[in-house]
This record gives structure tokens, sequence and C-alpha cells, in this order.
């Protein structure tokens, strides 16, 4: 027997040399031997027998199994091997015997650790001992012995909140209380819609405590805020959460992770219904409003050329000037450009709108807040809350009067531009011309002012007496086609302008008396016109004020003074040649008033001649070829005109000669 147990403890002692600590199913082998120094007393005892103590770690509780050795000579396999194998929870202090050994030879012993202690050790040791023998005091490894399960303390969803769509991957960290080993693949069960369970799948973080679960987000998952349908992490069958002991986990999670974040999977694209299109046609710009299923992200929606509107016919592709977002972002409503109504696609018209407006969202920039790019193309308006513009124009009961041929009618609202052109759409009267219509009507850029072209109306200046009426015509419409509430314009001819006289004169010294014609700048009073002493007519430099003998008026602007009789002494009584080409000047005297009373502005200065027609003398004056005798000394020549008094009083100018005086 003593033999045997030599060549156990020599086979033992070959096996060992290392420390190894073996857990299987729960069971701690301890397979390491110790070379203590045996007590060579001769007696097979404590001392010579050594326990293969586990390393410092720390170990779940349950069966264990402790081996030792002999060493010496003192002990064989026929020794009574009776030993006490105890343990400490306390640093050796105080000891308790967990297993007796009572077959002589037994190397080792299997025993419950968890026998005799609290639930938990963090200096649990072991030893033997035999009665009468002096106790080993060899010092054991410590161990702790751990038989708490690792719990959760939190868990949360560590992808940053925001929308997310298909191939794109969610994190969710599970934090434990301790370090957990992780095996095969743990999952999380998610309360995503779309089909299939979805699972965040165990991803990385075994030997820690912060274990990380990845969701990888497939096509047709939806949902508003992520979180998990169960709060027990799915072990998926083969999978194990454990802590370094062996422990398994309760792996309960404290919350379904909704409240805690905001993570939205969507990975459907936008969209928006017909009914939703809203075309406003009562507002200047118009307006279409479009409200999608869910937020649309922001930049591109907000830029105008990311969107296109039809008429239904598609024969008019409306200029967009805006877009704006609201309704937290489903809404978006574009604004057309600035109603011009010679521009068609900056209006839609009633008739535009009734018949079913066309949305086109880009195919390639418009998208949700997870990036889904909308894709239903063209959509049609119906059944939408549209806004007919109802309102009629009217017409400003004032007749805008420029001068005598030009007139302007103005509307409440901008007004078609083909039917507001046509002349025949404004009658006229007045109290002072007949009925007639304007030869021409043109729409001016703000869109509401037309301004007409009609007959002439001098004549009419009676101070708060004439009248010019125009009356536009019901067949005229507003930009939405809306005929217009026909009422009348009227112009009141009250004249506060005073007359004045145009440079561009018309002098003619080629007959005799000499003439000078000027044109007023409206009709004048023709008895005053006609009084000569109401003109004052000079040469430029001033030193000539010629005499005006007569006036003629004729169609009420035109003035045609003639001087007095040519006197070749009187340099008042013709305009010579140069004097005429230098520009003479022509003042209309205050004594002279307008149609309607106004007279000429005191204050007008004589106007100088520009742009004047010159009638010049530009033919000779020929001599009579018959020398009048009087006496033998006085003798007489005579020219076909009158001639300069001055050249003409030459004497040196006349040479004589003849047969009978040299």
């Amino acid at each position: 027997m003593k033999n045997f147990l030599k060549r156990k403890l020599i086979k033992r002692a070959l096996l060992g040399g290392l420390l190894a600590v073996v857990a299987i199913s729960g069971v701690f082998v301890y397979s390491v031997s110790r070379t203590d120094a045996a007590l060579a007393d001769g007696i097979c005892n404590a001392l010579d027998a050594t326990i293969s103590n586990p390393a410092t770690a720390t170990y779940k509780r349950g069966t264990v199994t402790v081996d030792w050795v002999f060493n010496g000579t003192d002990c064989t396999v026929a020794d009574p091997a009776v030993f006490d194998v105890q343990t400490s929870h306390n640093g050796g202090s105080s000891w308790t015997t967990v297993a007796t050994i009572a077959n002589p030879g037994d190397t080792s012993v299997t025993f419950n650790s968890a026998g005799g202690s609290t639930p938990d050790d963090t200096d649990y040791q072991f030893r033997l001992n035999k009665a009468g023998s002096i106790i080993n005091t060899t010092a054991y490894s410590d161990v702790t012995i751990d038989n708490t399960a690792p719990t959760v303390s939190s868990a949360t969803i560590t992808t940053a909140d925001g929308s997310y769509k298909a191939a794109q991957n969610i994190d969710i960290t599970v934090t434990y209380l301790e370090a957990v080993n992780i095996t095969n693949t743990p999952r999380l069960v998610l309360n995503v819609v779309g089909g299939a369970t979805r699972y965040a799948d165990y991803n990385s973080g075994s030997g820690t405590a912060n274990i990380v679960f990845r969701y990888a987000v497939q096509a047709g998952d939806n949902i508003a805020d992520l979180g998990v349908s169960s709060t027990t992490v799915d072990l998926n069958t083969t999978g194990t959460i454990k802590d370094l002991a062996g422990n398994d986990a309760t792996s309960v999670l404290p919350n379904d992770l909704t409240a805690d974040n905001a993570v939205v999977i969507d990975t459907a694209a936008p969209t928006f219904a017909a009914s939703t299109i809203v075309v406003n046609s009562s507002v200047q710009p118009n307006t279409v409003a479009v409200t999608f299923n869910e937020p649309l992200e922001p930049v591109q929606a907000a830029i105008n050329t990311n969107w296109t509107v039809t008429n239904n016919g598609i024969t008019i592709t409306y200029g967009i000037a805006s877009a704006a977002l609201s309704n937290g972002n489903q809404t978006v409503t574009l604004t057309l450009n600035t109603v011009a109504p010679e521009t068609n696609t900056t209006f839609i018209t009633n008739a535009d709108n009734s018949g079913h407006v066309i949305v086109t969202p880009s195919a390639v920039n418009i998208k949700d807040v997870a990036l889904n790019t909308y894709a239903a193309g063209a959509i049609t308006e119906a059944g939408g809350t549209n806004t007919l513009d109802v309102t009629a124009a009217t017409v400003n009961a004032t007749l805008a009067r420029t001068n005598d041929t030009t007139y302007t009618v103005t509307f409440s609202e901008k007004v078609d531009k083909t039917t507001a052109e046509t002349a025949t759409n404004y009658p006229v009267t007045g109290t002072c011309l007949a009925p007639e219509n304007p030869s021409a009507a043109v729409l001016q850029a703000n869109g509401v002012d037309v301004v007409l072209t009609i007959s002439t109306t001098v004549g009419c200046h009676v101070t708060g007496a004439s009248t010019v009426i125009v009356t536009p015509a019901a067949t005229i419409t507003d930009v939405a086609g809306v005929a217009i509430t026909s009422s009348a314009a009227t112009a009141t001819l009250a004249d506060t302008t005073a007359p004045t006289i145009a440079a561009a004169f018309v002098v003619n010294n080629q007959v005799q008396p000499n003439t000078v014609a000027v044109t007023a700048s409206e009709a004048i009073n023709e008895a005053e016109a006609e009084t000569a002493t109401n003109w004052t007519v000079t040469n430029n430099a001033g030193t000539i004020t010629y005499n005006v003998a007569s006036v003629v008026l004729t169609g009420g602007t035109l003035a045609t003074l003639t001087l007095a009789p040519v006197d070749p002494a009187d340099t008042t009584t013709f305009i010579t040649n140069a004097a005429g080409t230098a520009h003479i000047k022509v003042q209309m005297e205050a004594g002279i008033h307008d149609m309607a009373t106004v007279p000429v502005a005191s204050a007008a200065a004589i106007v100088t001649g520009a742009g004047e027609t010159l009638t010049q003398d530009a033919t000779a004056a020929t001599v009579n070829a018959t020398l009048a005798r009087t006496n033998d000394t006085t003798y007489t020549v005579t020219f076909s005109e009158k001639v300069d008094k001055t050249t003409a009083e030459t004497a040196t100018n006349y040479p004589v000669t003849g047969t009978c005086l040299a």
C-alpha cells in the first residue's frame, strides 16, 4: 500500500508543476501539486500532504474537487489517510471541516463549496488537517467564490437620435453590473414593424460589462420610436451570457428603450395624396401647397427648383419663386412669381385651378429625414380644398388725364392682358365730345393701369364743367378670369396748366410784311391771342423789338404774327436774314389765357427760337432800266423791291456816265 501511494505520488508530481483551474459543469478541479518540504518524522500526517490549491481567481460555487499529494517517505499507500479537508472564509482565523478522508491512499475529495458559508466569499482558503498532527500552516492561494448572477444596470440605444433607412446600423449597449462572457449570438427582440421579427444581434463586448447589440435596418422596416418588444435578452437557443465565475446572467432590461431615445426607423419613401394639393388663386402671387405623409429633409425641400407645377394640359409650367416649409416640415407651400398679366406662367386661372394642376417633386433631391428619396412622380390634384378667385376687379372712378388725347383707367387688381388691351372694351363719352372708342389701349407693367388714346378733347376745357367718361366693359377679366364690375371712370377737364409756346418758330422774311408763326402748347383764347400787344418779338441780342402789326390764330394753337409794313428806314419792320439765322425771341404776354382761363405764367421767359423753319429772302432786287429825270440835276433810280436805307443812301454806290458829261 505504501509503495502504491508512493508511485501515485510520483506520477501526480510528474503531471503537475503548473496551476490549472478547470471549470466543468460548475466543478472546479485543482490539479497542480505543491512541493512543500515534508517533515521526515516517520509519521504520516498533515505535514506530509500538500493540497493542489487553486490560483487566486473568482469561481462559481458548486461541487469542488480538491487534490493533494504526499511528500517525503513518511506516508505510503498502506498508511491510513484519514484527513479532514477544511476551509476558511476569514483568512484563516477559523476553519470548517467540509470533508473527511477515510480511505487509505485517497488523494482527492469532492465537496460542496457552498457549505457552511455566506453566499459569496472573497477570502476562501483550503487546508488538510489530521487529528493529532501539527496543522499544515503553508499559505494557500486565496480564491473568491461568486454565486451571484450578473444583472443589467442599464440599456440604451447608443446610435444618435434621428431617422434611419435600410442598410444603416443601430447599436444598443446593455451594461451589466460586472463583466460577462458571451457565447454564440444572444439578441434583443425589437419593436420594428415590417413583417418578420427584427433582432439586434450580439456584436461586441464579451469579457466586459458593456455588451453591444447591433440592428441592421432592412427594407420594409418602420417604427416611429425604436425600442424592444421584450425586455428579456433572447439567448437565441445556443447563446449564453455568464459572469467570469460562470454564473448565468439575469438579462432583463430596465425598460423598453423608447423613452430615452428618439430613433426612428423609416425605409419608406415620402408620398403625398392628390387631395393634399391645395391651390389658391385668390391671393397674388398664387400659391400651391402640398402636404406629405411625413416630414421632409428641409434643405432641399425649401429649394424652389426642386418642384414643378403645371396645368392639367401641361401647356403651362408655372414659375415658382419660393418654397416654404411648415407643419413640422410636412407641408411645402410653393409661391408663384409675381403676377404679370402678359406672362401666363405667373398666375393660375380659375379654369386651370378647377382643371386640376399637376405637382412633380424632384426624384433626386426631395427626401424624407431618413433620406429616402421621393419616387412617386407627378401627382394630379384631386379633391383638394382649392380656393378660386371670386372677387371681381373694380374700376377706379377717376379717369386720369395726361393730355388732351391720353387718359388712364385704373383697376383694383391686375387684369387679363388680352381683354384689357381690346380698345372697343372702353366706350368713351363726355359732355364735350361724341361717343367713340379709343384708338389704342395699352396695359401697363403694373397690371392695373390701362392707357387709352382717344380723339382730341381740345375745346372741352371749361373749368369744372366738361367731362370725359370711360366705362370699361364687363368682358374685361382679371388674371384669374373673373369678369370686372363695370362702372364709369370720369375725368373732369378743369385745366390748371398755363399755356406755353414751342421754340420751333416759323420765320418768313421772304414775304413783306415779314411773319413769325408760333405754336402754343394748348388752345388759347382767340381774342387775346389776336391782340398784337400780347406778343413781344425781338432779335436774339434784344436790340431790336419788332413791330407786330397783327395776329391770326388758327386751330386754337397756331398764332401767325405779322410785322408792320417794311420801312427800310425802320429796322423794327423787317427781320434780316442774319437776324433770322441768329434766332429770334418770342414772348407770349400774360394777357393771353388758355380755354380754361388759365393765364400765361407771369414768370414765363422769352422763348429763344430753336429748330425754326426759316424762309429767307433769297431774291435780289433789280434796277428799273429807266432813269427818271426831274430836271437837269435830279434823277430817280427805281428798284424792284425795297432796299436797305443805309446802303441805298450811300451816293458813291451810284456811278454816273453819259454822252454829254464826264
